[in-house]
């Protein structure tokens, strides 16, 4: 099995409301599999509701809202599951960033789940 067809069976992706509908597209185009909010109905619910969520469906939670970069270090269980912020206004931007994080993920062996890891144009970072 190849190295990407492992990350899009090891993964399943749940993304909040501030995460671009095109670049969760983008993620389904790509071979991974991604739920919106939007898709189930689960919109206007609190960041702990949408994080428990995702971990209660074994997902990582895409977003772009920075409120969740704070979450491992207030205490907020994020076991079986993660948080992947990415740092972008723009659905263009964030599958660029989308595609940095794979291939970086791929190059390094990354651990996507129990972290919290920012993407941005010019870094990536877990915590």
């Amino acid at each position: 099995m190849s190295k990407l067809k492992n990350l899009q069976t090891k993964y399943s992706f749940y993304c909040d409301e501030n995460f671009p509908i095109p670049s969760m597209m983008y993620m389904r185009k790509r071979g991974f599999k991604v739920v919106h909010c939007i898709d189930i109905k689960n919109l206007n619910k609190s960041d702990i509701w949408q994080i428990n969520f995702a971990r209660k469906g074994k997902a990582i939670l895409l977003t772009n809202d920075f409120d969740f970069v704070s979450f491992k270090d207030k205490g907020v269980n994020i076991k079986d599951t993660g948080i992947i912020l990415f740092n972008s206004a723009k659905p263009l931007d964030t599958n660029k960033l989308i595609d940095k994080l794979i291939k970086y993920t791929l190059k390094n062996d990354l651990q996507l789940s129990d972290q919290v890891t920012t993407v941005s144009p010019t870094q990536i970072t877990q915590r």
